[in-house]
Order: C-alpha cells, then sequence, then structure tokens
C-alpha cells in the first residue's frame, strides 16, 4: 500500500468539520441535565469495577464483593 501526501483542500476541510462537531457536541453535552452533577470518585471506581465484571462474563456481584474495592481484578 502506498500513502500519498495529503491533499491541502482535504485537510482544511477536514479540520474545519472537525472543529464543527467538537462545537456541535460541547452544545449538546451542555444541554445534558447531568452535567455538572458532582460524583463521588468511589463511585466512578466501582462503575469501572463492575464493568470489569462484566467484561468477564459476571452479570451480578455479592454485597460483600461490592464492598471492597477492586475486588474483580482478583477474579483473574
Amino acid at each position: 500500500m502506498t500513502l500519498s501526501p495529503p491533499n491541502p483542500m482535504t485537510a482544511t476541510i477536514c479540520c474545519r468539520q472537525l472543529r464543527e462537531l467538537r462545537v456541535r457536541l460541547g452544545e449538546v453535552v451542555s444541554q445534558e441535565g447531568y452535567m455538572g452533577e458532582r460524583m463521588p470518585l468511589r463511585w466512578l471506581a466501582l462503575q469501572q469495577d463492575l464493568a470489569g465484571l462484566v467484561h468477564q462474563g459476571s452479570h451480578y456481584a455479592t454485597y460483600d464483593q461490592v464492598r471492597h474495592p477492586h475486588w474483580w481484578r482478583k477474579l483473574s
């Protein structure tokens, strides 16, 4: 496969479209009701831990498992 140098016109259009997309995403996200809400870091860690559990194929956790941070990492 041979790569050709980028076309300056295409690069300009692409950059402009990316800027427009970034602005539009900012507008949409700022309208979401949950934006600006505070969330404890522990909740974020729990969310990551539960995602790891789901990734391993399990869709439930015991109360004791959830009480201890990063418990699912010990399963692998």
